[in-house]
C-alpha cells in the first residue's frame, strides 16, 4: 500500500511538472539516463551488493537535485528532481537498516524510480534548445 501511494505521488507531481516550459540541459539530460541505466533491470535486487547500487542511485538522484536547481527557469525539473530525490533517499536509507529490504521492496523502488525517470528524460528531451 505504501509503494502505491508513493507511486501515484510521484506519477502525479510529475505529470504536473511537464506542463510548464524550460529549457533544455545536457548535463540534466545525462544525469538522468545515468539514474534510468542504474534503474532498468530490477535483476540488481539479488545482488549481494544492491546497497551500493542504491546508494549510487541516490547520490545521481542528490546531484540531479542541486545542479536542477541551478538553472534558470527550471521549475519543472527541480520539482521533478526534487520529488524524485526524496524517493531514491528513503531507498538508500533502506539499505541502511539491520535487515535490508526484501527483493519484492526493491523491485517495487527500482520499477518506481525508473518510470519517474524515464518520464523526466521525456519532459528533458521535449524542451526548447536554447
Amino acid at each position: 500500500m505504501k509503494n502505491t501511494i508513493a507511486a501515484v505521488s510521484v506519477a502525479l507531481a510529475l505529470s504536473a511538472c511537464a506542463l510548464f516550459p524550460s529549457y533544455f540541459d545536457s548535463n540534466e539530460q545525462a544525469r538522468i539516463t545515468d539514474i534510468i541505466l542504474l534503474s532498468q533491470d530490477d535483476s540488481v535486487c539479488a545482488r549481494p551488493d544492491m546497497a551500493t547500487v542504491a546508494r549510487d542511485i541516490d547520490h545521481s538522484a542528490q546531484w540531479l537535485k542541486v545542479y536542477s536547481a541551478s538553472i534558470p527557469r527550471n521549475n519543472a525539473l527541480t520539482d521533478m528532481t526534487r520529488n524524485l530525490a526524496g524517493v531514491t533517499e528513503d531507498f538508500k536509507k533502506s539499505y541502511i537498516k539491520e535487515k535490508p529490504p526484501s527483493q519484492f521492496y526493491c523491485r517495487a523502488k527500482i520499477k518506481i524510480i525508473n518510470e519517474a525517470t524515464v518520464r523526466m528524460l521525456d519532459v528533458s528531451g521535449r524542451r526548447p534548445r536554447s
